[in-house]
């Protein structure tokens, strides 16, 4: 009788080849650069440690008695199915993944792009990197899928929008100015905007 310590969980291949989509598969799956390369460690991480790691730690709880009666070869097993779970799902998020910096949009705010933006009301500058909703959370991030990534996106500079929070909240933000991630910082955000909100104001009055 095979045991998991006999036969491992298959890992999933390293990826390698065009992005192509044949007919019938999910839609691709829009990422930052950022984004892609966590997900790759997270991934690779769990590869090794399914094709040795687990092997070891399984051998060495079976030493402590038969495995339908041992709690802690049986915790390991439940482990590795939840790891190789996880490897399989990033495994095919990554192969369907479009990766994205932003650097080819016209203006508008998208996953790739950093968005500085004014609370109406408070007046409190802010500004986020709207990522993908398959990315894990880090510093001034915002998902597509969160409130105020869903109110961002597809706004041009200038835009007013009113982000929806729980609980009944409201946020009203001015959208000053878009930026690729590979792009600097700009160096100065005034009290009334940037000067893409200005040069644009000027615009409209002549």
């Amino acid at each position: 009788m095979n045991t998991t310590a006999d036969k491992q969980t298959p890992v999933p291949p390293d990826f390698s080849g065009p992005r192509a989509l044949t007919p019938g598969c999910p839609p691709r799956t829009i990422i930052t650069r950022d984004g892609e390369r966590a997900l790759r460690a997270e991934l690779e991480l769990l590869r090794r440690e399914l094709g040795g790691g687990l092997a070891e730690r399984l051998r060495e709880a079976r030493a402590f008695g038969a495995p339908a009666a041992n709690d802690e070869y049986l915790q390991i097993q439940e482990e590795e199915v939840v790891m190789a779970v996880r490897a399989a799902r990033l495994d095919e998020l990554l192969q369907r993944a479009e990766v994205v910096d932003g650097s080819s949009l016209e203006g508008r705010v998208a996953v790739g792009t950093v968005v500085s933006v004014k609370d109406i009301e408070s007046g409190k500058l802010e500004e986020h990197e709207i990522v993908g909703g398959h990315e894990g959370p880090r510093a001034n991030a915002a998902s597509a899928s969160s409130p105020i990534g869903e109110a961002l996106i597809d706004r041009t500079i200038g835009a007013v929008v009113e982000v929806h929070l729980p609980k009944g909240r409201r946020r009203r933000l001015q959208i000053l100015q878009i930026r690729s991630v590979d792009q600097k910082r700009p160096s100065k955000v005034g009290a009334k905007g940037t000067a893409d909100v200005q040069e644009r104001d000027r615009g409209s009055r002549r």
